[in-house]
């Protein structure tokens, strides 16, 4: 039925095909959706495609670290899906409708690596005291 999305047919990206991401920045997927007969599905109609990501550690996947829907962005015609985490590590982003059907090619692997250090140097003074008995 054309105007319905196809989880078959639809495609998922992340932005600029970087799926690599600093602790603590933000992780952006993009869902382009498209029907049955590869037509893609845009404007007010993308709001009534509920999509769901799930974000799971690669080693234990019934762990959901993180849940949250899909956000339409109406004008640029897709779904967005975004997720900031501090720890480092392997994870696994699947994206579903509702009912469990998940999009071509989930659950979509990206990696989070240690953000920028920054330490603060404290100027001062310390003082030992040393109280001796005699």
């Amino acid at each position: 039925m054309t105007g319905s999305a196809s989880l078959n047919h639809s495609i998922g990206s992340w932005i600029n095909g970087m799926n690599v991401f600093k602790a603590t920045s933000k992780v952006k997927f993009y869902v382009h959706l498209k029907d049955a007969f590869n037509n893609w599905i845009y404007g007010v109609s993308i709001q009534n495609q509920p999509l769901i990501g799930k974000v799971t550690e690669v080693t234990d996947t019934s762990n959901i670290i993180y849940e949250a829907p899909l956000v339409a962005n109406v004008k640029a015609g897709y779904q967005l899906f975004e997720h900031r985490t501090t720890t480092p590590g392997v994870y696994l982003l699947h994206i579903m409708d509702p009912g469990g059907t998940t999009l071509l090619n989930s659950p979509f692997s990206f990696n989070i690596t240690a953000g920028i250090l920054t330490t603060v140097l404290h100027v001062g003074i310390v003082y030992d005291f040393t109280y001796c008995n005699m």
